[in-house]
């Protein structure tokens, strides 16, 4: 489990030797759409909660007129409590959908506070303008091996080579297949000096 630049909490489960590599993210970054339709678009749920409510209480409105009244309700009777089951369901509808804005705006607000958290504490330790690079999260020359990690997570490989003057290292980010890598960051010395990137 690693934690990118940009909040995100990445989990990464595989199976040696067979190639499988399943990778997550469990939570932080970017906010995500709350609602799944389009804004003010009604849910089939709403929808069908609002049909069966309806019948329910033009039945419990007749049940009860036919107790009180010990008659058949007539014409009137039966607008008035159309009408009734028509207001109750629309201000059923109205009360979801502001409850749901509401969950969306909280969510919202939590993924922006996280966000600016995470960029005061990349600021605090690397600088502003390292940390404005670091959460695009693409490496660049001359990046610390520290920053490589806190912007990408712990690498799923490393290849080390020991020369003697340096050690170079490759870093090898989201498995394809058993020996390819989306991503490959060469550090010399502990410093980015480049990548490859499929």
């Amino acid at each position: 489990m690693g934690k990118r630049a940009d909040g995100r909490v990445v989990r990464t489960v595989s199976i040696p030797g067979t190639g499988f590599v399943h990778r997550e993210t469990i939570g932080g970054g970017r906010p995500a759409t709350a609602s799944r339709g389009q804004p003010g678009q009604v849910s089939p749920v709403v929808g069908c909660s609002f049909v069966v409510l309806s019948f329910v209480g033009v039945g419990v409105l007749f049940y009860g007129m036919a107790l009180i009244d010990r008659v058949r309700p007539g014409p009137v009777a039966v607008i008035l409590a159309l009408a009734v089951a028509l207001a109750g369901g629309l201000w059923f509808i109205r009360a979801v959908d502001a409850a749901r804005k509401k969950r969306a705006a909280n969510a919202r607000a939590a993924a922006a506070h996280a966000i600016e958290t995470r960029v005061a504490e990349l600021a605090a330790t690397y600088g502003d303008d390292n940390a404005q690079r670091m959460l695009a999260c693409e490496p660049w020359q001359g990046a610390t091996g520290p920053m490589i990690r806190a912007m990408l997570g712990a690498p799923e490989h490393v290849m080390t080579k020991t020369l003697k003057t340096k050690t170079r290292e490759t870093w090898c980010y989201d498995r394809l297949d058993a020996r390819r890598f989306a991503l490959k960051v060469v550090l010399e010395n502990d410093v980015c000096v480049g990548w490859e990137k499929k």
